[in-house]
């Protein structure tokens, strides 16, 4: 059934609540309890036929009296009237007017109940006095259709009801309008909301009350509009139009919406005022977008997903059963810098002003006084009047409470201070205080490389190196800095260890920007010098010679790593003296005259012709070697031999090459002949020639896999900065390949060797390295018959001549050779430069090593490198060949199965032949034999 409008506001029972504002409450006149009685008594006398003989006030307990009811309440000491409660049980409502309310000069409540009130009763709209602050009616019924002054309006009933059309009428003073009953819409052309309505709520089960499954109230709404919470209307879209400083939206419980497919949150984000909005169980789907953050969402029982934005996750304790209902992961877990506060103090408007992201929607928070910041933006910014009188002169620092964590908080920018650092991998973790939350206000650079922070607080900054190669030392040069300002510190850390080292910063940068060469001394808090820079300050260099260019014997100009200069004409391999800030010191056999031209080993045997612009031999067909005096493998694995009329085919044996993976070794085994070649060691030497440091390289390479199965690369980082790489490559087919300004040639089956040391830590700028390498030969067991070229073992190294391009060294045994070429010439922080080679050590052993090769003999070859502070390149080669006079020994297993059975039982039966014959011979001739003896003896007897 179906009520008219006019019932409605006559009949239905209405509870009515004025809120008068703070200008009328000056209009109140104070009273004593006495004047409230007597208006009481008036109004009692004036409503009812039977009033009571005497009026109570300050019972505060319900008072029955003919017909109604009252109950007055004063306040703790009962000097005045300030709630009042009638009560009409007559089913006749009787009139109140204005005259009969106005007289309670100080009632905060007013609660009438079964009244006609008549239509400014309550107040007219001019600035009249108020009734009372607050004012209640139930069951009332008005005898206008109109209400001329209200703030708030709350109806109520219990029975299906148009939407009365009284409500939308411009003449109503209404402020906030409350319905709670179920309401259906008859008008198809939907409803108005009153002009200068500020709040509109629907409460109950009003499924039709909607036009069309849309809202059913019509756009635009009125611009004074704040509020608007519907519940229930069986919608199927959601209004997403509202006024620009809308505050509130409501709009729950409509489960048509998920007919319609799926629904995603609405975009709120340009309405900039908006504190809340409810869109409880309109199965709704997708993820929450960080727009959201900016009011509090009401979205329980949806189908939302996704991650919960962390402007609610790290308040969830504000937000507790804001989100049930849905599949949202990530609540309750605030992640480490989600939280990005920044606060200061503007000395002008005495006020602490936070800004930052995540700050929340309620002010946050100061321990220190125990009062809140106000909100001027949710989320980035709140303000704070600070009572310097009250509180006293802004301390450095604030304890916040944002959230349910506090934050310790700078009012002003103030210098980082650092008191630990600790290492875990390539993660530093310093602890000290005035940093910051925001990553990007602190920069750290180790050793000039930039940090990537990865937490930051207060009191502690999290940072890596992932994808960067920092030097490793014990003292690497840092430096942190708050961007805001522009003062930098300088302190040193411990790049090697594990390890919590106690850190005392430097008050300065010690001009590490700068490149001035000093470093932080962190276990003094001073600024020290690094090797390459002396002074008080630091600005001096100290002069190293990491290369020096080669002019031809006329002279020229002479490129150094730190100076150019001309040199007169001279010879040879000279030393260099250098003269600089006061120092003086000298570089022996560093200074190289290049020759016109350069001579051949041996004049390549005269079997081949020299390359008088390098001195290297191109060897004839069949000769191989630095000097053309070895055979060559060529194709077909034969070669020849013999005197002066005849030549002889001999088959050449070949060399296997095997690299230890394990070990860095390569080893090259020719028949029973086994050479092999290693790295053995790095020595830094001072400017005395004397040994500072040695390294034993030997056994610690990490080998690291190659696509080209012919080459094979090792690493090994020593000083834990430096690191040298090794390489080996087998050299397949004869090749020509530049190295440091020459041009080379590589023979088929050779071993290239290429090592590369990188970052070498200097203990002082006048010292230099030297490499070396080690070759040894043995012998293995072989089934091969090579007996007839036994030979022991020879190790020539006349070839090494420092006024040579190449330098060569031999070790030949079982006439087998290895040849060791070794270029005067290195890649010296990728500028060219000269080197010279000497021999180390000459052994020889006995017994079985390891590989099993025994009759152990080696050699130390030394190359003598500059000061490459960035980078030594160094490019050797080896090969194995077959010496000159190597010839095919006779097969000692080749033989048939009969040779010795006949040569033992031929001989046998040549002498049974013998004496048989022998035998027949003397049995023919016996009387010849006797007459023969008998001569022989008579010529005895005359004798």
């Amino acid at each position: 059934m179906k009520i008219s409008t006019s019932i409605i506001f006559f009949i239905i029972s209405v509870i009515f609540i004025i809120l008068l504002p703070n200008n009328n409450n000056k209009n109140l006149v104070q009273s004593t309890k006495y004047e409230d009685l007597s208006c009481l008594s008036n109004f009692l006398s004036q409503v009812f036929s039977f009033p009571p003989e005497e009026t109570v006030v300050c019972s505060n307990s319900i008072i029955d009296a003919n017909g109604f009811s009252y109950y007055p309440m004063c306040n703790s000491d009962d000097t005045e009237l300030i709630k009042l409660s009638i009560k009409m049980i007559s089913f006749t409502p009787k009139k109140i007017t204005y005259n009969l309310l106005n007289c309670f000069t100080n009632l905060e409540e007013l609660t009438l109940k079964n009244f006609l009130i008549a239509e400014n009763a309550l107040g007219t709209d001019d600035d009249s006095k108020g009734v009372a602050t607050k004012i209640f009616l139930d069951e009332c019924s008005f005898d206008s259709g109109y209400i001329t002054s209200s703030d708030q309006l709350n109806l109520s009933f219990d029975f299906v009801s148009d939407y009365p059309d009284k409500l939308s009428d411009p003449k109503n003073k209404i402020k906030k309008l409350s319905i709670n009953g179920t309401l259906v819409a008859s008008d198809p052309n939907g409803y108005s909301i009153q002009p200068g309505l500020e709040s509109l709520v629907l409460i109950g089960q009003s499924i039709d009350f909607n036009i069309a499954s849309k809202f059913p109230f019509n756009t635009p709404f009125p611009d004074s509009l704040k509020e608007i919470s519907v519940n229930s209307l069986g919608l199927t879209s959601l209004p997403t139009v509202f006024p620009e400083g809308i505050e509130i939206i409501g709009i729950d419980n409509n489960d048509g919406i998920s007919s319609e497919g799926i629904f995603t949150l609405p975009d709120f984000s340009n309405y900039k005022n908006l504190k809340k909005v409810s869109l409880v169980g309109n199965k709704i789907s997708g993820s929450i977008p960080e727009s959201y953050c900016l009011f509090e969402p009401v979205l329980t029982d949806n189908n939302l997903s996704g991650s919960l934005p962390k402007c609610f996750s790290c308040f969830i304790d504000q937000f507790p059963t804001n989100f049930n209902g849905n599949l949202l992961t990530n609540i309750a877990i605030c992640e480490s810098g989600s939280i990005v506060p920044s606060l200061e103090y503007d000395s002008s408007s005495k006020q602490l002003i936070l800004t930052g992201s995540t700050l929340g929607l309620q002010g946050p928070f100061i321990n220190n006084v125990k009062k809140s910041f106000q909100v001027v933006v949710p989320q980035s910014k709140y303000t704070f009047s600070w009572d310097t009188e009250a509180y006293g002169p802004p301390p450095d620092k604030l304890s916040v409470q944002i959230g349910s964590n506090n934050y310790t908080l700078a009012t002003k920018i103030l210098d980082p201070k650092i008191y630990v650092v600790r290492k875990g991998g390539n993660t530093f973790t310093i602890e000290g205080n005035n940093f910051s939350y925001e990553k990007t206000d602190i920069k750290i650079h180790i050793a000039g490389i930039e940090a990537s922070i990865t937490h930051i607080d207060y009191y502690t900054i999290v940072f890596n190196f992932i994808g960067k190669t920092l030097p490793f030392d014990k003292q690497v040069p840092a430096t942190i800095q708050n961007t805001k300002l522009s003062k930098i510190f300088s302190f040193s850390v411990n790049t090697i260890d594990n390890i919590t080292t106690l850190v005392t910063q430097c008050n300065s940068d010690c001009g590490i920007p700068l490149g001035l060469g000093r470093i932080c001394n962190s276990n003094i808090g001073k600024c020290q010098c690094d090797i390459y820079y002396a002074g008080e300050t630091c600005n001096l260099p100290n002069q190293f010679l990491s290369s020096i260019s080669s002019i031809p014997e006329t002279g020229g100009k002479v490129e150094i790593s730190f100076a150019n200069c001309t040199v007169g004409a001279g010879t040879g391999t000279q030393s260099v003296t250098v003269f600089q800030n006061g120092i003086t010191w000298t570089r022996q056999n560093f200074f190289h005259f290049t020759q016109t031209t350069f001579k051949c080993p041996k004049d390549c045997s005269n079997n081949g012709q020299c390359n008088t612009a390098t001195g290297q031999c191109k060897c004839n067909l069949e000769w191989a070697g630095f000097d053309c005096n070895s055979k060559a493998n060529i194709d077909g694995g034969t070669a020849t031999t013999g005197g002066s009329t005849e030549t002889t085919p001999i088959e050449i044996p070949k060399s296997n090459t095997t690299v230890n993976e394990s070990t860095g070794s390569t080893a090259i085994g020719n028949q029973q002949t086994v050479y092999e070649i290693k790295i053995l060691s790095l020595a830094e030497i001072n400017v005395l020639g004397e040994i500072v440091n040695l390294y034993n390289l030997t056994n610690k390479w990490s080998s690291s896999s190659s696509s080209n199965k012919n080459i094979y690369s090792f690493t090994q980082t020593i000083e834990h900065s430096s690191t040298i790489t090794y390489t080996v490559e087998e050299i397949k087919t004869e090749r020509d390949y530049p190295f440091a300004g020459l041009d080379l040639t590589l023979d088929k089956d050779s071993i290239k060797i290429t090592v590369s040391i990188k970052n070498y830590p200097f203990s002082s700028v006048l010292n230099t390295l030297q490499l070396r390498l080690e070759s040894t030969v043995g012998e293995i067991e072989d089934q091969s018959n090579n007996e007839c070229n036994n030979k022991g073992t020879e190790i020539d190294t006349n070839q090494i001549d420092k006024d040579q391009l190449l330098n060569y060294v031999t070790i030949s045994k079982n006439k087998k050779t290895l040849y060791g070429r070794f270029i005067n010439r290195v890649l010296s922080n990728e500028r060219e430069t000269f080197i010279t080679t000497e021999v180390i050590s000459k052994n020889m052993f006995s017994g079985t090593s390891e590989n099993n090769i025994k009759n152990k003999d080696t050699f130390i070859i030394g190359l003598n490198l500059p000061h490459c502070s960035s980078e030594c390149l160094i490019d050797p080669d080896f090969s194995v060949l077959v010496s000159s006079d190597y010839k095919q020994c006779e097969s000692k297993r080749g033989r048939a199965s009969w040779v010795l059975p006949v040569a033992i039982i031929v001989p046998c039966v040549g002498l049974v032949l013998i004496i048989i014959i022998g035998a027949i011979i003397i049995k023919k001739n016996r009387i010849n034999f006797l007459m023969a003896k008998r001569r022989v003896y008579k010529l005895k007897s005359f004798n």
